[in-house]
């Protein structure tokens, strides 16, 4: 999909723009994780034999009337792990300098195969349970790319965006 600058009638340049992203930005902190991504979404399988389900539907159906549940189901090892981590490698990496105000964009590069969308759930609940980032619903400004990631895994860039220009916060 191309997007079009309404000023300049011409297709918008996302690398360029990026760069002048984080040119502007007082601090960009970024973190290298080199362990490979799980997904999240494909953590939450359960597997069962047909007649089970048809055996256990009216069960099912009184615990979602009541809201009640007997079981968790959660993330996969793999994907906890991986959470644990960037939230470690955020402590080391990311002063303690972001309010529950505070609007932040992020920058994702990442290397090979991934499923977008659940790669960057558990980064940013592991920037979340690092406490660096108090809500990961700061996140106002968000780009994945695909790119070198010199050895794997992914490279993460977090930045503040300025509360009154919506832009991110300019060096002074």
């Amino acid at each position: 999909m191309t997007i079009i600058d309404e000023v300049n009638q011409k297709p918008v340049d996302w690398e360029l723009w990026i760069k002048l992203l984080k040119k502007s930005a007082v601090k960009v902190h970024k973190l290298h994780i080199k362990e490979t991504v799980p997904s999240k979404k494909n953590s939450y399988r359960i597997r069962y034999a047909r007649d089970f389900l048809a055996t256990i539907q009216h069960i099912i159906q009184a615990f979602k009337m009541y809201k009640k549940a007997t079981v968790w189901i959660g993330p996969t090892d793999a994907v906890k792990q991986f959470e644990m981590l960037v939230a470690w490698t955020a402590t080391v990496a990311i002063p303690k300098d972001y309010q529950p105000g505070d609007r932040l964009g992020i920058q994702i590069t990442y290397q090979g195969k991934a499923d977008l969308d659940n790669m960057l759930g558990a980064i940013l609940d592991g920037l979340q349970q690092s406490g660096r980032v108090p809500n990961d619903k700061q996140f106002k400004d968000i780009h994945i790319l695909e790119g070198d990631t010199s050895g794997g895994g992914c490279i993460i860039e977090v930045w503040q965006i300025n509360q009154e220009t919506n832009t991110p916060s300019r060096s002074g």
